[in-house]
């Protein structure tokens, strides 16, 4: 056990020393939004900003506003909380993992992957709600699935708790929860536990009824329009599929610097 505590702090170590050489890069257009609605002075301001401004729900601009406050204002700082977001899901991932398939080896390798990830490392430096989403979702897939396998009832918390946090966060962890929701449905009938899945439907409330409070500004970002998106035809679904598998697979020039033509 203690042998596979090192090999994940070394992982861990490796995803920050690749993150580290990307943190200074400076902000973009959408790294820009967020440095102006996080320099709200007051919740009221900060709502009024993200309605205005953003497209989101609140929760990544708060947090970022609380720590605007103690920070010096300057690009790298801006960045600081993704990095640290996008390390803790390498650890997240090695918890999930391991839950599912109670294999050290496959949750070593899982944290491997998401810590040579393109993608994540991509977004480790980009100011925005991304490294951060990722974490909520893995937390509430971790805790849906420990309820499922273990019954252990203050997973039932952690999954309200979490779950409400990624409504906070993105729009489309609705759409993650969803998928949760059905990927857990086809579990129990697998497994033939329906009962303890529909045990669960009411904690999806809560995320639901909580959000209530913030649906007017939903819906107001919602009748503007995703006008910065792709709209790939569905008829090219293929090729999506084909991008974020890509995207999630370790780049070969990392693992070419760890392998040096030693087989050869």
């Amino acid at each position: 056990m203690r042998s596979h505590f090192l090999i994940l702090m070394a992982i861990m170590a490796l995803g920050l020393c690749l993150r580290l050489f990307l943190i200074n890069g400076g902000i973009d257009l959408d790294e820009s939004v967020t440095e102006y609605v996080s320099s709200s002075q007051s919740i009221h301001d900060l709502v009024y900003r993200i309605e205005h401004y953003e497209f989101g729900p609140p929760l990544y601009f708060y947090l970022m506003m609380l720590w605007r406050k103690v920070t010096p204002d300057q690009p790298i700082y801006l960045a600081l909380p993704s990095l640290f977001f996008s390390i803790v899901l390498i650890s997240l991932t090695y918890l999930l993992a391991k839950k599912l398939t109670d294999s050290n080896k496959i949750a070593i390798v899982s944290a491997l992957f998401c810590a040579l990830s393109p993608l994540a490392m991509f977004y480790s430096r980009e100011a925005r709600v991304y490294s951060l989403s990722s974490c909520l979702n893995v937390i509430t897939a971790y805790y849906y699935i420990k309820w499922l396998k273990d019954k252990n009832k203050s997973s039932l918390v952690g999954l309200a708790i979490s779950a409400s946090l990624v409504a906070y966060t993105h729009y489309l962890g609705f759409f993650f929860l969803g998928l949760l929701v059905m990927g857990a449905f086809v579990y129990c009938v697998l497994e033939k536990k329906t009962s303890d899945f529909l045990k669960t439907i009411p904690i999806f409330f809560i995320p639901a009824i909580l959000f209530l409070p913030w649906l007017n500004s939903m819906k107001e970002h919602m009748s503007v329009g995703t006008y910065w998106v792709e709209r790939t035809p569905l008829a090219n679904w293929w090729q999506v599929l084909a991008s974020n598998i890509a995207a999630l697979t370790p780049a070969p020039w990392i693992l070419g610097a760890f392998f040096p033509f030693r087989l050869f």
